[in-house]
């Protein structure tokens, strides 16, 4: 008797242990698990459809879902509404919804029901890390028969993809204690929802400000990991002591991290007695993460590491140290540059870092004048068009900012191809530049052909000063096309080669300035040099809070040029008596600051004159009678002869107004801020961007809304005012004006205008041509004559 009960007290104490172990582990697993709601147009670039016809898809849109490497996703939820023609035949028309080429929703379109939701569950296995592409299809009819137009107007479904949203099921995967983590796993371009990052760094004694042989690190630091995350918003805090549910960046000297960690309540990373690490705060087995610490401060050199703390293993300890603010400088230039998952370790010393000379005007994806490109190196592979109206392909391409987009200039399309035989001789390969038609090369000949070489001229008054996309889209047409014969679209095919080139011209640089478009575009001027070398921050206030705005306002700024700011400098003190200071001259400026601090030479040099405190009175100038720009015509005689050319530089203002100058007390009030771009008082060829706003809250604020998209999107002239406040769709309401005086930068050579007037008036060019080289001919003629008569003399 006593035996069995032995037993069964070892059997329910066996039980309870292991119900204890499920318990546990469903906690632990339930601890990391999340769920995320996102609007569709927040993670990739939407647009409501409209599908027409028998049947049509968005495959040319190119949809494609993003899931970052951290996320180990159960299932998604989408949920998008739709509308559609009343006429439609419900046992023939039908919107699906694909996933990875997988359909996962069909839905009837009943005429009796034009207007719907759908709900698509997304199973976790198609969604593992990487870009999922998804797509919408219709097939869609109004009559039984099969003789049926197939462009009928009537043929329509609208699916709205503005308001679509995505519930996200997951569960974060711990982050790998490993230096190369920053680059294929931690800072991922693919995740929608970057969590913000926290910064620490040294600060001055009395917390306000932030150390200024430390500020450059820490710029360069940030930037890194912008650059990391692509085009994705970040958002950078600082606190005095590591946030968990964050990623966290520490920046500074040995010293300064041991105090960090300790206050943090771990160990002494250089003592011995490190065996409770583990249970205070760091997570791996204590022994070894006590001796990689140990060793990364024996270092004699600027170092990285790179932890997980136990409290949150999701989420990263980035440390960036060495023993003197140079060696944590050398640390942070190595960090920010790291785009290989190399070195695999906790930790690593940088022994020697040789960074190469970047030319001016080096962007991201971007093109250099006077060269010319393949195809392939555009990202345009090989590719055969087939189908009447086959999918368009093309490639996107950046030019600076201040790209003078002449148009007597032309960038030349060389494209080999070849297509099919028995098409009707209307088809035609179709180029179109920025969603507009350009061009168009015939395909004409019925028993098929190819292309060698052949060209096309691109006006480049037809691009943009920043981003473009080149999009082929052939339209390929059958011999017979009767309404009721079955067509032949075998032999509808078109290739073009990857050997293809395109060639840009040498172009002039030009721009109209102050331009917020410009900076938001590819940071101009302050990204004219891709490492910043030629700026410099200014914090007027010196404050902690304005330093990490000013942060947040570089890495977005490198975000946009593709490279960390290593070159920039950074001025914390005040003004000396002059009004300047050394640093000052010959440089761009970008000044973060509240309103209250800034030096009256600045603040009355910008648009909005904010005054020298927010109980001050400052002025705005308001533009009225706002009308078209015009210009003087040409008088005389040699003006009937050579007509005007019109525009000769085609990006200046083409509006005119009448200026109204008010002043106010005070001028910009609470959950406001100002973004004003404007020339530098000490240097006319120079540029001030100046970030401000009323208090430390506002300014703080602004940080984390000049990351927003909708404010990006807006933002133009030399003005921005934000509002700080969401509106009823969740986003800030920004209004961009150019009150202002302009200022220019560059210049632009004779030259465009000569080959204007060859192109344009040939006749006219030739008989000045002639006619100045037979008034040469009859003056060198009269020398020598005048010289042969005093030579015999």
């Amino acid at each position: 008797m006593e035996s069995k009960m032995k037993v069964k007290f070892t059997v329910n104490v066996f039980i309870r242990l292991f119900l204890f172990t499920i318990i546990s582990i469903s906690w632990i697993e339930l601890s990391h698990a999340q769920t995320l709601r996102l609007q569709l147009k927040d993670m990739l670039q939407v647009e409501n459809i409209r599908l027409e016809g028998v049947k049509d898809n968005t495959d040319k849109y190119d949809f494609k879902l993003s899931i970052p490497e951290r996320w180990q996703v159960n299932q998604a939820i989408m949920t998008f509404s739709y509308s559609h023609s009343s006429v439609l035949l419900k046992s023939r028309s039908l919107l699906v919804f694909s996933m990875n080429n997988n359909p996962l929703a069909q839905i009837a379109l009943d005429p009796l029901s034009p207007e719907g939701s759908v709900t698509v569950t997304i199973p976790g296995d198609l969604l593992t890390p990487g870009y999922h592409p998804f797509s919408f299809a219709v097939a869609q009819h109004s009559v039984d028969d099969n003789c049926e137009d197939p462009t009928a107007p009537e043929l329509w479904t609208w699916v709205e993809l503005n308001n679509a949203v995505i519930d996200f099921d997951f569960t974060l995967k711990p982050v790998p204690s490993r230096i190369s983590a920053v680059s294929d796993f931690l800072f991922d371009p693919k995740n929608p929802a970057a969590p913000p990052v926290n910064l620490i760094f040294p600060e001055t004694i009395n917390i306000v400000s932030p150390k200024p042989e430390y500020m450059k690190p820490v710029s360069i630091s940030a930037a890194g990991i912008a650059l990391r995350y692509d085009y994705r918003m970040v958002n950078f805090t600082a606190m005095k002591k590591l946030v968990p549910g964050v990623d966290n960046l520490l920046v500074g000297d040995h010293s300064f991290v041991k105090t960090i960690l300790s206050s943090n309540g771990m160990s002494d990373p250089s003592s011995n007695g490190m065996s409770d690490l583990s249970s205070n705060g760091m997570s791996g087995n204590a022994s070894e993460v006590s001796k990689t610490l140990a060793d990364s401060f024996s270092i004699n050199g600027p170092s990285l590491m790179l932890f997980n703390l136990k409290d949150d293993i999701y989420h990263s300890l980035v440390v960036v140290t060495g023993r003197t603010p140079d060696e944590v400088l050398t640390a942070a230039k190595a960090f920010s540059l790291i785009s290989m998952p190399l070195p695999d370790s906790p930790s690593t010393m940088i022994s020697d870092i040789q960074i190469p000379r970047i030319p001016p005007y080096t962007v991201k994806n971007g093109l250099e004048p006077g060269k010319s490109y393949t195809l392939a190196g555009l990202g345009f592979n090989t590719h055969t068009f087939k189908g009447i109206s086959p999918i368009p392909k093309g490639f996107s391409f950046r030019l600076p900012s201040d790209t003078h987009l002449s148009p007597n200039s032309q960038a030349i399309l060389s494209l080999n191809m070849a297509y099919g035989a028995s098409m009707r001789e209307d088809s035609v390969l179709n180029i179109q530049l920025n969603d507009k038609f350009v061009a168009a090369i015939p395909c004409k000949d019925i028993n098929g052909g190819t292309y060698r070489n052949y060209k096309v001229g691109l006006l480049l008054s037809s691009m943009n000063a920043g981003y473009n996309k080149l999009t082929i889209s052939p339209q390929l047409t059958p011999m017979k096309t009767d309404q009721c014969t079955m067509l032949q679209t075998g032999n509808l095919q078109l290739t073009v080669f990857e050997d293809s080139t395109f060639a840009m011209p040498s172009v002039d640089k030009w721009i109209e300035m102050p331009n917020l478009k410009a900076f938001i575009a590819d940071a101009f001027p302050f990204g004219r040099l891709p490492d910043m070398g030629q700026s410099l921050v200014f914090l007027p206030d010196g404050k902690k809070s304005s330093f990490v705005v000013a942060v947040n306002l570089i890495a977005l700024s490198c975000q946009k040029t593709g490279f960390p700011p290593l070159g920039l400098e950074w001025y914390l003190n005040p003004l000396p008596a002059g009004g300047t200071a050394p640093d000052m001259i010959d440089r761009e400026m970008i000044i973060v600051s509240e309103t209250s601090a800034i030096p009256k030479n600045l603040s009355s040099s910008a648009p909005l004159n904010l005054g020298a405190s927010d109980t001050q009175s400052g002025t705005i100038a308001y533009p009225h009678m706002i009308r078209a720009k015009g210009h003087e015509q040409s008088k005389g005689f040699l003006s009937k002869i050579f007509p005007g050319k019109g525009s000769k530089i085609s990006d200046i203002s083409i509006v005119d107004s009448n200026i109204v100058v008010t002043r106010f007390e005070p001028l910009v009030t609470n959950k406001k801020a100002a973004l004003m771009q404007f020339q530098s008082p000490f240097d006319h060829k120079r540029t001030v961007l100046m970030l401000t706003a009323g208090n430390e809250a506002d300014i703080t604020k602004a940080g984390t809304v000049i990351w927003k998209p909708e404010v990006q999107a807006t933002l133009s002239g030399d003005t921005a005012l934000i509002n700080l406040t969401e509106n009823e769709k969740k986003e800030f309401n920004t209004l961009s004006m150019k009150i202002g005086t302009s200022y220019y930068l560059g210049g632009v050579t004779p030259l465009p205008f000569v080959e204007y007037y060859a192109n344009t008036y040939p006749v006219w060019f030739i008989g000045g041509v002639v006619v100045t080289c037979f008034l040469l001919a009859v003056i060198f003629y009269q020398l020598i004559k005048i010289r042969r008569k005093k030579r015999f003399a």
